[in-house]
């Protein structure tokens, strides 16, 4: 059974404030005490803001590391325990620190490449 179909994948909507929608999968088994604290939090309202090669979304929640990884691809999401928020990658990375791995983007990943600064924006869970 490949990530895609997995029975512990959850379905989120990123709403950015006029520019349109982007689908996440996040998947419990990848960070399940991650993903239940993020999961009682929504629906959420934060900024997306632009950092280098990453969108950054603070997220008020206190989560330890949580099987985490050294690299990371276009589209992964992660959570960061060190700066309390949700990060897209929006290309493959090695970065100095490791994170939370919480799922994928699937669909409009484009929509954050278009982002230069900060964007506000909406997260809820659709499934």
């Amino acid at each position: 059974m490949s990530v895609n179909q997995s029975v512990s994948r959850q379905r989120f909507r990123l709403q950015i404030v006029r520019k349109g929608d982007v689908i996440l999968n996040l998947y419990k088994h990848l960070s399940p005490l991650t993903l239940l604290h993020l999961s009682k939090k929504m629906p959420y309202e934060t900024h997306a803001i632009r950092q280098r090669n990453t969108i950054v979304m603070p997220f008020n929640i206190i989560v330890g590391k949580e099987k985490t990884r050294d690299k990371y691809k276009r589209g992964d999401v992660v959570y960061s325990p060190q700066d309390g928020a949700i990060i897209i990658f929006l290309h493959d990375t090695i970065p100095s620190r490791t994170y939370n791995i919480i799922g994928e983007v699937e669909n409009g990943i484009e929509l954050l490449d278009s982002i230069k600064y900060a964007e506000s924006i909406r997260i809820e869970k659709i499934e």
